[in-house]
């Protein structure tokens, strides 16, 4: 259980609401539920608006005929990691 844990834990914020439901799971906990539901809630909101705000950057861009950004690379969580 503690290996579980930890390598929950290990993994970062995206393996916290697994780690969440874990606890959820385990314990039963009608608060629990409730702040996940919440917090789930709160995640929805959150990639509505930086989906709208994506869409509205990118009309602006096109507009002003200006061409569009491209991402390269984008560094993972291992490629941070010092020796």
């Amino acid at each position: 259980m503690s290996q579980l844990l930890s390598s929950l834990l290990a993994a970062g914020a995206p393996s916290a609401v697994a780690l969440v439901l874990l606890v959820k799971i385990m314990t039963g906990d009608r608060r629990t539920d409730r702040r996940l539901e919440l917090y789930t809630k709160s995640l929805e909101d959150r990639i509505v608006l930086l989906e709208a705000f994506k869409t509205a950057a990118t009309s602006t861009l096109v507009a002003a005929g200006l061409p569009l950004p491209t991402v390269v690379a984008v560094p993972t969580s291992s490629d941070r990691r010092t020796p």
